[in-house]
């Protein structure tokens, strides 16, 4: 199975359950959450009607909510 396979997989059950993943520590905001694959942050954010993958980075790199872009 390919690794970006394994990232899919990982973030598959947001659609029934969005809030499954935790809060982004740095941010602590409800509706920006992550889930970890391996060494991987995946960063989403969490609306009434939707998931939205914001970012998906090492776990090695320096986190910077600038990365995120319009988070709003």
């Amino acid at each position: 199975m390919t690794y970006v396979r394994k990232l899919r997989n990982s973030v598959g059950r947001l659609k029934q359950f969005p809030c499954s993943g935790e809060v982004v520590p740095e941010i602590g905001r409800e509706d920006l959450r992550e889930v970890l694959q391996g060494n991987y942050r995946i960063i989403y954010r969490v609306s009434e009607r939707r998931v939205d993958i914001l970012a998906v980075f090492h776990s090695s790199q320096i986190f910077d909510e600038r990365d995120l872009g319009s988070a709003e």
